[in-house]
């Protein structure tokens, strides 16, 4: 898989963030939970309304279809 969006990414995949494009205050916002990039993170859901629900580390944040369409992703080189 190369860049693509979290809303393209497969689930369960290990992937490393490469890139977020949001607004300034969104991209604070999203350091602060550890999605910075370089991250690595595995989609785990996806949403009725288009979201996807994300693991970083141990945690899982719940993304909108507008976060997750500004959040480049590509799959990490470790991936089994």
């Amino acid at each position: 898989m190369t860049d693509s969006t979290l809303l393209s990414a497969p689930l369960f995949c290990e992937l490393v963030l490469a890139a977020a494009h949001p607004d300034p205050g969104l991209r604070l916002r999203l350091g602060e939970m550890g999605l910075r990039p370089g991250s690595r993170l595995r989609v785990v859901q996806r949403t009725v309304g288009g979201g996807r629900v994300i693991e970083v580390a141990s945690t899982r944040i719940a993304l909108d279809r507008r976060t997750c369409r500004a959040l480049a992703a590509a799959e990490s080189a470790h991936a089994a």
